[in-house]
């Protein structure tokens, strides 16, 4: 049924024939709109539930924020490469890699650029150097989630 009501909406040709066309897809659409599954379904208009994280430039880093790694950039030289990149020998080649630990919130402490000192849910304190790792800025509701949660699995293998 549904493919001969397209092949109605496609079919012809001329002028007179694409206001048909038009017609006939309205048609369609018509149809199948109370068979489709609604996107915004048990959501009131304006909710928050989703949301996203923000690259920060270093100069954006605020003490207080909660922010995840994003890449972490290593330097190799050159001349472990087997040639053919078009480059000297002993110039640095920068691969960024997506961390294992990427999605963990850490709490910025202290900002002196281009070091931050940040706390992990753990509790250990590391220092990041913003020229080797992209940060992004987390939802302060989502981070205070995962990092309570993290503190309660903690808690449980520390019992275990």
């Amino acid at each position: 049924m549904l493919r001969n009501k397209l092949g109605n909406c496609f079919g012809r040709r001329g002028s007179q024939n694409r206001r048909m066309n038009r017609a006939a897809a309205a048609r369609v659409v018509y149809f199948l709109m109370p068979r489709c599954r609604k996107t915004d379904a048990g959501r009131e208009p304006g909710s928050t539930d989703v949301t996203m994280a923000k690259v920060l430039a270093p100069e954006d880093v605020r003490a207080g924020d909660y922010v995840a790694l994003l890449q972490v950039v290593e330097e190799i030289w050159s001349f472990f490469w087997c040639g053919g990149i078009g480059m000297s020998r002993d110039e640095p080649v920068r691969v960024p890699f997506i961390p294992e630990n990427g999605g963990v919130p850490l709490r910025v402490c202290s900002v002196c650029l281009p070091f931050i000192l940040v706390k992990a849910p753990t509790g250990d304190f590391r220092y990041l150097d913003v020229r080797q790792h992209r940060l992004a800025r987390l939802n302060r509701a989502h981070a205070r989630a995962a990092w309570k949660a993290s503190k309660k699995s903690r808690r449980k293998a520390q019992r275990a």
